[in-house]
């Protein structure tokens, strides 16, 4: 064999190769569509067919989104092919279907208005006067939980309109309502989210500016109920806190009184146990009118007497105080500072009170006074 034709060969050998990785390369991509084909028809025959099972309708499917987030299937390009997102509308009404075509469950977002209106409506029967902050409930036995939004249930959390049993005996559910002024009490709709390990937090100011100012404060994040029940969120609202109710795991009815009555203040810790006080002494101011404070270099003036704290037992104790001085208690247009040890404390005027902070140890008192001096408090 010459040269030339061992040439011819190679190139032969050579075209029959690629011809063969093109033909590969085809099958793979048309194997790879018709998988893609099959599991959108698929899924589109799922949604249609649970809604269909579900509500007796007939929808239209509009887009189908595979998620690559959760299925079990193999990636075909980087989208798992057995978990989507169909965007469905039925008579004007867009709505979605989440499926798993694997393990066939499936959840859906029709009826998502009317749940949290009756919701809302059934609380509101019960305790009246409220105003919603958040609600949401989702399917809780749904194994694809993470990757699907809130309100979306599966057939066992039909509503008929009338009864929310199977709302809350298969969703998980929560319920935030603020007020303003209002006593809250147990009711039947409570006790049926709590026998169904469901959730809700009430809570109510003692007026509506201070309300829609906490609300506004939250700046859309999204709560719990053991955020209604907790303490140091409230730190500028505390005073203005009438009455707080959650429904949360073991816990049922009224959140206690963070705050204590200081006599001419109120005051709270986190150190303090449900139902453990503080005794409060006042005594006659120490400084001089006029004093010059050794530490800070100002001229203080006393306003108030010199408050300190002792236990019930009398031992000794270390722990943080947060104080609430009204400030309708306090002269007008004078410069008033808090006064801990001869050194002043940080404090703010928040809604009414003069509020600051101590760490109260054995033997520390505070009094209020006024400060005379054009310098910068250091």
């Amino acid at each position: 064999m010459n040269s030339t034709t061992g040439n011819i060969i190679k190139c032969i050998a050579i075209t029959a190769s690629a011809a063969i990785f093109i033909l590969f390369i085809i099958h793979a991509v048309s194997k790879g569509t018709m998988g893609k084909q099959k599991n959108y028809d698929s899924v589109k025959k799922q949604a249609v067919d649970y809604i269909k099972e579900k509500y007796g309708i007939t929808a239209e499917v509009n887009r189908v989104d595979f998620d690559a987030r959760g299925g079990t299937a193999p990636f075909e390009g980087g989208v798992v092919l057995d978990t989507a997102m169909v965007d469905m509308t039925y008579e004007g009404r867009v709505f979605s279907v989440y499926a798993n075509t694997a393990t066939k469950e499936t959840v859906d977002d029709y009826q998502n208005e009317e749940i949290s209106r009756a919701l809302v409506d059934r609380l509101l029967d019960e305790i009246p006067g409220g105003t919603l902050l958040q609600t949401s409930f989702r399917d809780r036995d749904f194994s694809e939980w993470n990757s699907y939004p809130d309100y979306m249930l599966s057939k066992d959390g039909y509503y008929d309109g009338s009864d929310l049993a199977g709302v809350l005996n298969s969703a998980n559910v929560k319920i935030i309502m603020t007020y303003v002024n209002t006593e809250f009490h147990g009711s039947k709709f409570l006790d049926e989210l709590k026998a169904s390990g469901n959730t809700a937090g009430l809570i109510s100011f003692d007026s509506e500016e201070i309300r829609q100012k906490w609300v506004q404060s939250l700046s859309g994040g999204i709560i719990d109920a053991d955020y209604i029940g907790g303490a140091v969120q409230f730190y500028d609202y505390e005073p203005h806190i009438t009455d707080r109710w959650i429904v949360s795991g073991e816990h049922d009815g009224h959140v206690g009184a963070f705050l204590r009555d200081g006599g001419d203040f109120m005051y709270y810790s986190l150190d303090l146990e449900d139902g453990e006080e503080l005794s409060v002494y006042t005594k006659d101011p120490t400084v001089p009118a006029g004093n010059i404070s050794t530490r800070t270099g100002y001229t203080t003036t006393p306003i108030t007497d010199i408050y300190g704290f002792t236990t019930e037992d009398g031992e000794p104790f270390s722990m943080v105080l947060r104080i609430y001085y009204p400030l309708d208690k306090i002269p007008e247009g004078k410069n008033i500072r808090a006064v801990l040890n001869d050194k002043y404390a940080e404090a703010e005027e928040i809604d009414g009170y003069l509020v600051f902070q101590i760490f109260k140890r054995p033997g520390s008192e505070f009094y209020l006074a006024e400060v005379r001096s054009e310098d910068r408090i250091k």
